[in-house]
């Protein structure tokens, strides 16, 4: 990805959680800053384990926790 990708990402995916802690649909604990890096590098993470493993649900493991993590 490169550096102009990940900033647009960046960008609109902290604008999708700022809205989503208005309507009270994300907890505003953490700021959208924070939970967008978190959201993209657990994703990323996922990617380098996808490689690595075997398991192919390792994506869907990886939402489950972050739902559970930030109680959604």
């Amino acid at each position: 990805m490169s550096d102009q990708n990940f900033a647009h990402l960046y960008g609109l995916l902290c604008d999708v959680i700022r809205e989503a802690q208005k309507t009270g649909d994300i907890s505003p604990r953490l700021t959208p800053e924070t939970l967008a890096k978190l959201f993209i590098s657990s994703i990323q993470g996922g990617y380098v384990l996808a490689r690595i493993g075997d398991d192919d649900n390792i994506h869907q493991e990886i939402a489950g926790s972050l739902y559970e993590l930030l109680d959604l």
